[in-house]
């Protein structure tokens, strides 16, 4: 998981709770980075996921 933040250290920590409420504890990797803006004005996050099928335990 890739994540984009237009205010990084403001919101990571508010991010971070609701990524831990749904996500497992075993969650992806993950890499967050601070941008000066993204496509839209009113965006303030993006998120880039990759998933496999058949790749988890369930």
């Amino acid at each position: 998981m890739t994540t984009f933040h237009t205010d990084l250290r403001g919101d990571i920590a508010e991010f971070v709770d609701v990524k831990d409420e749904h996500l497992p504890d075993r969650y992806l990797s993950w890499t967050a980075f601070g941008v000066t803006q993204l496509a839209r004005p009113e965006l303030l996050v993006e998120i880039r996921v990759v998933a496999a099928v058949g790749s988890g335990d369930a």
